[in-house]
């Protein structure tokens, strides 16, 4: 399979993106999580793009896409995505995103929604309601930590509680060790920051909300705010992988690659 590498020159960063599969098939486009790049989704793709025409790409600040923009936010990161889609000549969607990556996805469905006709979340808390009060407190705690923790032990400490395999530890890990402290705050407030209030709403379309049993991030407060947003979503099916961590992708890879073709094969 031919990959496509292309780039987005956008407001002072080079958004790097890559393009596999059928030129004619329907889009699937995949966004990696926080401080991880767009190979975390290589598990999947021999699956995907013998099938699907499909757009991985590094988010500003991560991976080949630097610098970090100022201002990072994950509405400016949507708009970037809607450049690579006009780019690619592209209307309609399925988006996957893990963790960051999948509040992106479900801001570009909020904001887009006749444009997405599925939807899959990895390891993610809703961006449209606040989640009690663990919320907050786990956003400050996180920013101090960032700030005065040596940067060696943060990103061991990070690496460690995002998956349980060994080898996807590890891949955490070379993520992290590119990245700058600022690079990490920015991030980190993107993240933080993108949350909005909307307690009537609901995903409009077909999505699989998928959670690692041994999700550890935010001392777990991150799987029970995804595991209680699937109970509040009739349009969503949820696959509770056991012995999977917060990559669930990349820890039990066959069981999530299999559970995202079926969601892929339902007829509309």
């Amino acid at each position: 399979m031919t990959t496509r590498a292309r780039i987005l020159d956008r407001s002072g960063c080079k958004v790097h993106y890559w393009v596999e599969g059928p030129e004619d098939a329907p889009v699937v486009v995949l966004t990696h999580g926080a401080t991880l790049d767009h190979r975390m989704f290589d598990p999947q793709m021999a699956s995907l793009a013998a099938k699907f025409r499909t757009i991985r790409w590094d988010l500003p600040g991560h991976g080949l896409s630097k610098p970090v923009p100022a201002g990072f936010n994950l509405s400016g990161a949507v708009k970037d995505l809607v450049a690579i889609l006009t780019l690619e000549k592209v209307d309609q969607v399925t988006l996957i995103g893990q963790s960051m990556g999948g509040d992106l996805c479900q801001e570009f469905l909020y904001r887009h929604p006749r444009r997405v006709t599925r939807i899959v979340l990895i390891g993610c808390v809703p961006l449209t309601r606040v989640t009690g009060l663990l919320a907050p407190l786990h956003a400050r705690w996180s920013n101090l930590k960032m700030r005065f923790v040596p940067l060696a032990r943060f990103r061991a400490k990070v690496a460690e509680s995002a998956a349980c395999e060994p080898q996807v530890q590890a891949y955490a890990r070379q993520c992290l060790e590119k990245m700058s402290r600022g690079e990490l705050l920015a991030t980190w407030k993107a993240i933080s920051s993108a949350a909005h209030e909307d307690t009537a709403y609901q995903l409009p379309c077909p999505a699989l909300m998928i959670v690692g049993e041994q999700d550890a991030v935010g001392n777990g407060w991150v799987r029970q705010a995804a595991l209680d947003r699937a109970n509040r979503e009739p349009l969503a099916e949820l696959a509770r992988i056991p012995a999977a961590g917060h990559i669930t992708n990349m820890d039990a890879p066959d069981t999530v690659t299999q559970r995202i073709l079926s969601l892929l094969s339902q007829a509309d």
